[in-house]
């Protein structure tokens, strides 16, 4: 009853290490959110800069899990999974992302995307090495530099807070949709729901 919870997770690493990294990150990100975010979620500074903390720990913990269970289980290491995860508690959206898969808002018609693709592409536009058009053409765009699990053992948590206005509307997707929908014929669908968030 505090807030609504929505989370998006996109495996990586085949032979169903994909599916097992998404559902572990999933059960444990769901687990904290439903044991901690009602209360952690307050309207002063200092308990913004604690959620925060205790979300970018969240994630670490999810991550520690899933490799614990790939050793385990005997399975690539490598398993991981991107996390795109939004906790709604009226009018604040707070925002937990990780690898490629994306958070848009849509606001009075006009659509924006909230997270940035942990792509080596995008970290090449970021670099001025390559446009945006180009890295949306480029095989490097499905490279990601930071999941949850992988290879690595560096993760960059994304944490971002919105306030919410009547009548916006979010949307969580992985690359399987805007692979094959520009924003624009995105925006175009949205427009036309009547579906309250």
């Amino acid at each position: 009853p505090q807030g609504r919870l929505f989370i998006v997770a996109d495996g990586i690493g085949g032979h169903g290490g994909g599916e097992l990294a998404s559902a572990i990150t999933i059960d444990a990100m769901a687990l904290y959110a439903f044991e901690t975010m009602p209360w952690a979620v307050g309207y002063d500074e200092h308990s913004l800069e604690g959620l925060s903390q205790s979300l970018r720990e969240a994630v670490a913990k999810a991550q520690a899990r899933v490799r614990r269970v790939a050793r385990r289980k005997k399975v690539s290491p490598d398993l991981g999974t991107t996390l795109t995860m939004a906790y709604v508690a009226w009018p604040d959206l707070h925002l937990v992302h990780v690898g490629d898969s994306r958070a848009y808002l849509l606001r009075e018609g006009t659509l924006h995307r909230l997270t940035r693709d942990h792509t080596l592409a995008q970290m090449l536009v970021d670099g001025s090495a390559m446009t945006p058009e180009e890295a949306a053409r480029s095989h490097l765009s499905h490279v990601l530099v930071n999941a949850v699990g992988g290879g690595s053992d560096e993760l960059h948590v994304e944490l971002h807070r919105v306030k919410l206005e009547v009548e916006d509307q979010l949307l969580l997707c992985t690359d399987g949709l805007y692979d094959m929908l520009s924003d624009e014929v995105i925006a175009k669908h949205l427009r036309h729901t009547d579906r309250e968030v």
